[in-house]
C-alpha cells in the first residue's frame, strides 16, 4: 500500500502495516536518510543519525528510567523508514505491553 501511494501520488492515511514493520531487520537497511521540511527551505540530511541520538538521548534519561532501554530496532527501522518516506502524513502507532 505504501509503495502505491508513493509511487501514484495517492494521498494514504492510517498506520503502515506489521508486513511493512516485520520487513525491516536494522536502521542500517535504509538507504536515502534525507528529510526534507514541507515547504522545502530545509532539510535534515541524516534523520537515521538524528533517531539514533535522540533514542540515546531518552534511554538514559532519569525521567524515564530506562524504559527505552530496550527498543526493537527493526520496529525503529520500520517507523524511521516510514516517516521519510512519508514526512507529512506520517502516523505512528506504538502498542507495547508489560
Amino acid at each position: 500500500m505504501a509503495g502505491a501511494g508513493r509511487l501514484f501520488g495517492i494521498p494514504l492515511r492510517g498506520t503502515h502495516s506489521h508486513a511493512f514493520v516485520s520487513s525491516y531487520m536494522s536502521l542500517d537497511e535504509i538507504i536515502d536518510k534525507s528529510l526534507r521540511s514541507a515547504d522545502g527551505s530545509s532539510s535534515c540530511e541524516d534523520f537515521v543519525s538524528l533517531v539514533q541520538t535522540w533514542l540515546s538521548k531518552i534511554q538514559w534519561s532519569s525521567s524515564l528510567r530506562g524504559i527505552f532501554g530496550e527498543t526493537n530496532q527493526s520496529e525503529l527501522a520500520a517507523f524511521t523508514s516510514y516517516a521519510l518516506a512519508f514526512p507529512i502524513s506520517f502516523l505512528a502507532l506504538v502498542d507495547t505491553y508489560d
